[in-house]
């Protein structure tokens, strides 16, 4: 059996992890690029895992930090997120 991947893309609040719940139901496993960089993010910078994930002013303070740092691995390493999730 082949192993079937869904990528759910879009802008912040669109209902991405919504949509994902659904299919999670239905057996499949969820993989989160974001949830990656946002842990090592976090442990880079000494930042609560839990503020960069609840929404509010401490998330959307540190977004364009979390952006910043996901592009340049990705640079360095194209693959890197790839790697890390799978």
């Amino acid at each position: 059996m082949k192993t079937q991947l869904v990528f759910l893309l879009g802008e912040s609040n669109v209902g991405k992890d919504t949509v994902g719940a659904v299919f999670i139901k239905h057996g499949y496993t969820r993989v989160s690029f974001a949830d990656l960089v946002k842990e090592e993010y976090a442990k880079l910078h000494s930042i609560p895992l839990e503020q960069l994930h609840e929404p509010g002013e401490m998330k959307e303070k540190h977004r364009p930090g979390v952006i910043e740092y996901a592009e340049a691995k990705r640079k360095s390493n194209p693959y890197y997120w790839l790697e890390k999730a799978f």
